[in-house]
């Protein structure tokens, strides 16, 4: 064996104690290769409270294959039997052979090498060492049960469940979600060793009403702490750089679609049955499909303010929306949707109106919603005119007043043009996450906290269905050109 200088046998000395004190260390100590994100340090830091008493009651909600399971199903169990080897550990997953390799897996841990390093008093005992069912010498251990399993006799102070469900079409099934929330009350849940004892949640969600969306919903009884990591953030920047690009979840969003990326990778499931959008209903083109058919399309820029740039409010809505005119299909050719200061917003349709004239499709009008209960959008509607003015626009200005609720515009305009399969999404412009918005506003309808984009569409549907829908006077002429009319009229130029 190679000797080791004092300063190294100092500084392996400085390791052992540090992974005795604190999760981080013992991972970086025991599993030198783990790959380390700035989110583990709120997960540690949580952990390390649930090991000391704080926190009685987690939920811990990750994308697949971020290392959950090695942190809190392995290593985590291992560190808390290091530092106390009388605790009793439960560790349950859809499957017995998934839990019983998590419980064999902690095992391997504690009796390797920089385990006994750490922890010399720690040790596996020679009566009870089977995968699924172990014991450390002081009677502390680990015991491993699929969801639904027998615990007669067991009992834990940190109880795990790890991913409860294993697929789609179990999270699907009612009936298979309510045998897993009765064995959760009637069996995992009973089983706790004293008042004290923990229990941990986590899992990547599948549906709505699984095990966390009941216990999230529950309105008396535990207190859960709740640490949520989605895979992208609110600028599609990856939560997990250090192993997956930004890119790569991107791409995971195109190639298996908004619903189960909601689910599995945002931690946001969308209900989809009994929804009134279906995502089967949906259509998609590509832009090289009308390049040559512009002529045949009429385009309209239809436009829903928004006047807060805080995050969780309305977006600035703004959608090219072409119809063809024989078949009366509607192409949304762009969209733009984000918090914008007015300032900024009031060029947005312009913008979009002057691209596509310049690029020669038939823009025939601009709308933009004019509430009269609304001072603001009343201004900004006017913003818009001016800024047409400026910008040489000659369109007609639509001032769209709804006449009905939200809700019914969406659900009488825009659903059954979807339904009929006449409304396409545009599928080559992946970069812009408003493509992503909308797809997830429609399937969450009528749930979803945020509505704005069906709701412009139903805006740009109405328009074309009503051609005499606009200001008083001539819906062909827009309004500054009136002003002017009505100056010259009157001798003022």
């Amino acid at each position: 064996m190679a000797k080791i200088t004092p300063q190294e046998a100092k500084a392996e000395l400085a390791k052992r104690e540090l992974a005795t004190r604190e999760l981080r260390y013992f991972i970086r100590y025991t599993f030198p290769e783990y790959i380390f994100g700035e989110w583990h340090k709120e997960l540690f830091d949580v952990l390390q409270r649930v090991e000391q008493g704080d926190i009685k009651r987690l939920i811990v909600q990750m994308p697949p294959r971020a290392g959950k399971t090695e942190i809190i199903s392995k290593r985590f169990p291992a560190w808390c039997m290091g530092r106390n080897p009388k605790l009793k550990v439960i560790g349950t997953s859809y499957g017995s052979e998934l839990s019983s390799r998590n419980s064999r897996e902690a095992r391997q841990i504690i009796q390797s090498q920089r385990f006994k390093n750490a922890f010399p008093k720690c040790k596996i005992s020679d009566e009870k060492k089977e995968a699924s069912n172990w014991e450390t010498s002081e009677g502390g251990g680990y015991y491993s049960v699929g969801v639904g399993g027998a615990l007669t006799g067991m009992g834990f102070n940190i109880g795990i469940v790890d991913d409860y469900t294993k697929n789609r079409e179990d999270a699907e099934s009612p009936t298979i979600r309510e045998k897993t929330w009765d064995w959760y009350t009637s069996t995992f849940y009973t089983r706790k060793q004293d008042e004290n004892a923990a229990i941990i949640v986590l899992a990547t969600r599948w549906h709505d009403d699984d095990l966390i969306g009941r216990l999230l919903k529950q309105e008396t009884g535990d207190h859960w702490h709740i640490i949520k990591f989605p895979a992208l953030n609110e600028q599609d920047e990856s939560f997990f750089p250090e192993r997956f690009s930004s890119v790569y979840y991107q791409n995971e969003r195109e190639n298996i679609g908004m619903r189960d990326f909601a689910a599995l990778y945002q931690q946001d499931p969308i209900v989809a049955m009994g929804a009134l959008f279906k995502k089967e209903d949906f259509r998609y083109f590509a832009m090289s499909d009308l390049d040559a058919n512009k002529n045949d399309f009429e385009v309209g820029i239809v436009c829903d303010p928004a006047f807060s740039t805080r995050n969780g409010s309305d977006d600035m809505v703004t959608i090219a929306l072409a119809r063809h005119r024989k078949s009366g299909e509607f192409y949304e050719i762009d969209r733009f949707a984000d918090t914008t200061p007015p300032s900024v917003s009031k060029t947005i349709p312009v913008n979009m109106a002057l691209k596509y004239k310049s690029a020669g499709w038939n823009v025939t009008f601009l709308s933009v919603e004019d509430v009269s209960i609304n001072k603001d959008q009343a201004m900004f509607v006017n913003s818009v005119d001016e800024e047409m003015r400026k910008s040489n626009l000659h369109i007609p200005l639509r001032r769209y007043k709804p006449k009905t609720k939200k809700e019914d515009r969406i659900k009488f305009k825009v659903e059954p043009v979807i339904a009929r399969h006449a409304y396409y999404f545009r599928c080559d412009d992946t970069a812009n996450r408003a493509w992503a918005k909308g797809e997830e506003q429609f399937l969450r309808f009528p749930t979803a906290n945020h509505d704005d984009i069906p709701d412009t569409i139903a805006q740009g549907i109405e328009q074309f269905e009503d051609r005499a829908y606009g200001d008083s006077g001539s819906r062909a002429i827009h309004n500054s050109q009136l002003r002017d009319l009505q100056r010259l009229q009157r001798g003022i130029i």
